[in-house]
């Protein structure tokens, strides 16, 4: 609980929930996650985060996705996310403008898990066209080869409408799943660029078949012309990050020992993926300038 603030709410509940104000267990900070149900009453901070007269008295705010009938569409979804050039599971919110007929998107709220989980960031699609969840199930539904499908199959379904940031572009992935009586079965998987709105399909022949069904997103981007980018295993990103260092006239040697008496950070960032490689890439060049 907050410490550095006083007032007579946290007061209150630091009188009835003492534990509260304990410090979290190293052990639990891994496993915490950022509340839905803060995320769900973010539509109050989409009205009052406008400090610009001019842009309040034009109606310059954010609000909740929508769908045809003006009901919420798309709720709060945990996902993997890059933050800072870090995978990250968080929590997503997407916001669109205000009573925008296009019901393009404004941006995203993203709260991360584990030790971050008090931090909230907001990300500004500023003059960037994105797409918004209803515009890209209604690309789904207006593309011939998957219309022809789901036409084939009424029982099909469609699943969360998750927006992922690949290789740097923003993506939706859309499930489909096989309705009957006492069974519910992978049937498709739908993938939609959230900026050109072009759609790849991939029909799971065996959804029993646990291997294609962990392909299917991987087959779906492959029909959409662009594919999954080509991912390193250690020892590739070991030698980017070693040639890296030898490009700028150094030379790297693994030590024996390890005792020192100063240390310095200059930052911290993840190569797991090739989509990191960037940021890891600009962080030790500010280091080896240094």
């Amino acid at each position: 609980m907050n410490r550095e603030s006083e007032d007579y709410i946290l007061s209150f509940y630091r009188s009835w929930y003492q534990p509260w104000d304990e410090p979290v267990p190293a052990c639990l900070k891994t496993q915490l996650r950022y509340p839905e149900e803060l995320l769900k009453q973010i539509d109050v901070y989409n009205w009052y985060f406008q400090d610009d007269f001019n842009k309040w008295q034009s109606n310059q705010f954010y609000e909740l996705t929508l769908g045809p009938q003006n009901q919420v569409f798309e709720d709060v979804r945990y996902i993997f996310t890059p933050i800072n050039g870090k995978l990250t599971w968080a929590a997503v919110r997407l916001v669109e403008w205000y009573k925008a007929p296009s019901r393009n998107l404004a941006g995203m709220y993203l709260a991360p898990s584990g030790e971050e989980t008090e931090k909230l960031y907001f990300v500004d699609f500023g003059n960037l066209t994105v797409i918004g969840p209803w515009m890209a199930l209604s690309t789904v539904n207006n593309n011939a080869q998957i219309r022809a499908q789901l036409t084939l199959h009424p029982n099909w379904v469609s699943g969360n409408i998750l927006m992922y940031s690949i290789a740097g572009k923003l993506y939706y992935i859309i499930p489909y799943d096989a309705q009957q009586e006492n069974l519910v079965l992978p049937a498709m998987v739908t993938v939609i660029n959230a900026i050109d709105q072009t759609a790849g399909y991939y029909v799971i022949q065996n959804p029993r078949n646990p291997l294609e069904v962990e392909r299917a997103t991987t087959y779906a981007f492959q029909n959409l012309g662009e594919g999954l980018p080509e991912e390193k295993d250690l020892e590739q990103r070991k030698r980017d990050l070693i040639k890296l260092f030898e490009d700028n006239g150094l030379t790297l040697v693994r030590p024996t020992a390890v005792n020192p008496d100063v240390s310095y950070k200059e930052g911290e960032a993840a190569y797991a993926s090739v989509a990191q490689w960037n940021t890891s890439k600009s962080l030790a060049e500010q280091f080896i300038e240094q």
